[in-house]
């Protein structure tokens, strides 16, 4: 038990500074710890407790060759008994010393005292508890997310190398500011404990009944989902001010967790604390099926960003979720005024296909009657002059149609294509009165009457 100095107020054991005055807690009781004052292995100065598990005490330290506070865990006598305990004790040490996340908390040494008991040491932290963070108040569902997104990039560098915290609750992840900004800290991996209270007396199920997954409490084999689970219920907690599943015996707990569904989170909360896709994305994590949660703590990093760029906001786009992401219902969120530019097209295409056709028609024609105009009026209005013009293969000229049907590809590169100009063939023939004899059948017949053209008649050959 630990009491402050200042208030007199007295606190369990895992505090360091009285949530009121922040006063430095001392130890309460008869006896002096042994410990205090001592040097571990000619380093490490202990100068007083922090805390107390099940398995071993926690105390702050000085590293004397360069004067930095540590944090000191050593194994207490009892567990020194067992050797499971300790196997798993260094263990957490082996554990640790892999992982380099700066959301993870950092080994710096491991040893034995001289009477056998192993200790391991790692930075001192200086802030508080997530648990104690909750006792003073209940968070918004965006604080909520921050924390979350940092302690699944911890699991994530965890799972990756397939460790499984299976311990994973408000008294594991601590928070402290570092310029300015928040900093979470996931503490205690790879150690196993069951017990209610900060006394976290350790026993064959691994894991915290209030924040276990339902494979854990039925002693089947937890996986990286597990911690997910445990994270979510932490949430959970955070916005409603409870666990989704509450009682004071361990077993009902457990009873709970593996049977009964978990009331709604709109309904654990204030109305409006939480809108629906958020809710939707916690409660996912706490399905009772892990085939049902996301499957990894990356993925669920993803969706949290999502969710804290993207929350309900009428002057935002809409955005979709990625398709690695589980989906927690609407995925986009309203626009407050039409933008063009990301507008899909709705044309059906008819349109847009025939104005060229027609378009080549009229341009066509408006060529060949240029060309013959030219000709035309290029010449001294003289009765000497015939002029005749020859027309090669001139294409078919669409006018216009009600109704095109959409050509493909190749079909619109052929109509686009440039025709070759018409070759226009000017010959000047000698001023005589006679029948002009026309190359066209067609003005054979117009004039077997046997009349003149007039002067300037233009004749068009069509091959």
């Amino acid at each position: 038990m630990l009491v402050c100095p200042k208030c007199s107020r007295a606190f369990a054991a895992g505090l360091r500074r009285c949530p009121h005055d922040g006063s430095t807690l001392e130890l309460s009781g008869e006896g002096q710890d042994p410990m205090l004052g001592t040097v571990i292995d000619g380093r490490y100065r202990v100068e007083e407790r922090v805390g107390a598990g099940g398995m071993g005490t926690v105390y702050r330290a000085v590293q004397t060759n360069i004067g930095r506070d540590v944090a000191v865990k050593i194994v207490n006598a009892l567990a020194l008994q067992n050797p499971e305990m300790v196997r798993r004790f260094e263990n957490e040490a082996h554990i640790i010393s892999q992982l380099r996340h700066p959301n993870t908390l950092k080994l710096i040494d491991f040893g034995k005292l001289g009477d056998g008991r192993p200790y391991l040491v790692t930075e001192f932290l200086t802030g508080v508890s997530l648990e104690t963070v909750l006792t003073r108040e209940r968070k918004s569902p965006e604080w909520t997310l921050g924390v979350m997104r940092q302690v699944c990039d911890s699991l994530a560098e965890a799972h990756e190398k397939g460790i499984i915290h299976r311990d994973l609750k408000p008294e594991n992840i601590f928070i402290e500011e570092v310029g300015g900004d928040a900093i979470v800290r996931v503490l205690d991996f790879g150690i196993a404990k069951l017990g209610k209270g900060s006394q976290t007396a350790t026993g064959t199920v691994f894991g915290t009944p209030a924040y276990m997954s339902p494979e854990q409490a039925q002693g089947r084999g937890a996986d990286a989902r597990s911690d997910l689970y445990s994270l979510g219920t932490i949430a959970y907690k955070c916005i409603a001010g409870r666990t989704p599943f509450v009682s004071d015996e361990p077993l009902a707990l457990l009873l709970m967790h593996v049977q009964e569904p978990p009331a709604p989170l709109s309904r654990a909360c204030p109305p409006g604390t939480v809108s629906p896709p958020i809710e939707a994305f916690l409660m996912s994590l706490i399905a009772k099926d892990p085939a049902h949660r996301p499957e990894s703590a990356v993925s669920v990093r993803m969706q949290i960003d999502q969710l804290l760029n993207f929350t309900p906001n009428p002057t935002r786009l809409s955005v979709s979720t990625p398709a690695s992401v589980p989906a927690i219902g609407p995925a986009t969120s309203e626009i407050s005024e039409p933008v063009a530019a990301f507008a899909p097209s709705t044309s059906t295409g008819t349109f847009a296909s025939t104005t060229p056709v027609r378009f080549l028609g009229v341009l066509l024609l408006s060529l060949a009657l240029a060309i013959a105009a030219g000709a035309f009026f290029s010449q001294e209005p003289d009765e000497d002059t015939t002029v005749e013009a020859i027309i090669e293969d001139p294409p078919p000229i669409p006018l216009a149609a009600p109704s095109v049907e959409v050509p493909d590809a190749d079909a619109v590169e052929e109509a686009a294509a440039p025709e070759p100009e018409p070759e226009v063939k000017v010959t000047k023939k000698k001023k005589r009165r006679r029948r002009t004899k026309s190359k066209s059948s067609s003005s054979k017949s117009s004039n077997e009457d046997g009349e003149d053209p007039p002067a300037g008649f233009v004749d068009f050959e069509v091959d």
